[in-house]
């Protein structure tokens, strides 16, 4: 796997499994063949709903002494219902909870438009690029 520096030292992997809009089902099974196959970065967020499976992957990896967490690059994001300063870290939590992880090495915020807190949906207008429904 090739890797870039960062600013602070650490490096990235040029190359993430991205989890967007994957069966669940087939989730722990992908994130772990990822895994084997030297993928070393994974790319999820919460409005994804698939949290647990990837967390399953992971665990299954980390259990068989194939990769060590901190061999991987975990990247989620913050959900535009989400915003608020003191929502922010409960919702990074739930996260964390969700895979079964202690920390990210990126949590980035989704997009930065706020939509309705009290919600995780998105947008449903016909002029909406972003909606996940689309694809």
């Amino acid at each position: 796997m090739l890797y870039l520096p960062l600013a602070d030292g650490h490096e990235i992997p040029v190359l993430a499994l991205g989890t967007a809009l994957v069966d669940t089902r087939l989730l722990p099974h992908i994130t772990g063949t990822a895994i084997d196959m030297g993928y070393r970065a994974i790319d999820t967020a919460y409005i994804y709903g698939n949290e647990k499976e990837i967390g399953q992957g992971i665990k299954a990896k980390i259990d068989d002494d194939t990769v060590k967490h901190e061999d991987l690059f975990i990247t989620s994001k913050l959900w535009s219902t989400y915003h608020r300063t003191d929502l922010v870290e409960e919702t990074c939590n739930a996260s964390l909870k969700n895979l079964d992880l202690s920390y990210f090495d990126l949590y980035l915020i989704h997009n930065p438009i706020s939509f309705k807190e009290g919600s995780d949906s998105q947008p449903k207008d016909s002029i909406d690029l972003i909606s996940l429904k689309r694809f």
